[in-house]
């Protein structure tokens, strides 16, 4: 998850708490407004610093299942916005003890943390 969280901050420029358009290009390579196994795999090497071997998606297959997508090996805007928002609702209710888990089993809570240190 924190692969995923250090993509995100990478993607979303403007810190508004979501992927447009605009910022998915900086990691789409076909052009299309998605994400692919590939862009995940570029991403997790360049962005994530970390290694892995061409045609094992372990890895990109769960940065892709924490992110939001849904089996079919594409990430779509919509995904990851959605996931996104559910992740945020999930740390507001921890901060506010509406749930039985602590904040920091949140993969962003840091993440959270840092922007509002800004």
């Amino acid at each position: 998850e924190k692969v995923w969280i250090r993509i995100w901050a990478y993607l979303d420029q403007d810190n508004d708490g979501r992927i447009d358009s605009e910022e998915i290009k900086a990691l789409d390579r076909s052009g299309r407004g998605e994400l692919n196994h590939g862009d995940i795999m570029c991403a997790v090497k360049s962005v994530a610093q970390m290694e892995t071997f061409e045609g094992e998606y372990t890895l990109t297959d769960l940065v892709m299942k924490v992110a939001g997508q849904r089996g079919d090996g594409i990430l779509t805007l919509k995904e990851m916005n959605r996931r996104r928002r559910m992740r945020r609702r999930q740390l507001r209710m921890a901060r506010t003890r509406e749930c039985n888990f602590p904040c920091e089993l949140l993969p962003d809570a840091d993440v959270q943390d840092q922007q509002q240190n800004l």
